[in-house]
């Protein structure tokens, strides 16, 4: 959970130093929370799977480009509608708490489901 923290804590510091919407209005590209909490959820364990799996600071660009684009396209979204979606989702102080614990719960989820499958395909002892 540590680079869940450190993860969203980046993402917080670009979102502040980002101008942000302080009209009080919802940008109409904004991406639902709860879609957008399971999306950040995802760039978490894409960031994991590359800085584990890869070694080669060009090799890590490439494959983080090509996952983060894969993932835009999965999800119907662009690059833009998901910076500018965190950004106002961490600019507001009533909804960022709320973001970041279904973020965080979600994490959980996969990291039990993940276990879980893991468990169940373990060999007979």
């Amino acid at each position: 959970m540590k680079k869940l923290l450190i993860f969203i804590s980046a993402i917080a510091i670009v979102s502040i130093s980002c101008k942000s919407n302080r009209e009080g209005r919802t940008p109409d590209n904004i991406i639902p929370r709860d879609s957008l909490a399971y999306i950040l959820a995802e760039t978490y364990l894409i960031e994991s799977e590359v800085h584990e799996g890869l070694h080669v600071h060009e090799q890590k660009q490439n494959a983080t480009r090509m996952l983060y684009d894969e993932l835009f396209k999965k999800h119907n979204i662009t690059q833009k509608d998901f910076e500018q979606s965190v950004q106002y989702y961490l600019s507001h102080k009533e909804l960022a708490e709320p973001f970041l614990r279904e973020c965080d719960s979600i994490l959980i989820t996969m990291k039990d489901d993940f276990i879980g499958s893991a468990d169940s395909t373990s060999l007979p002892q």
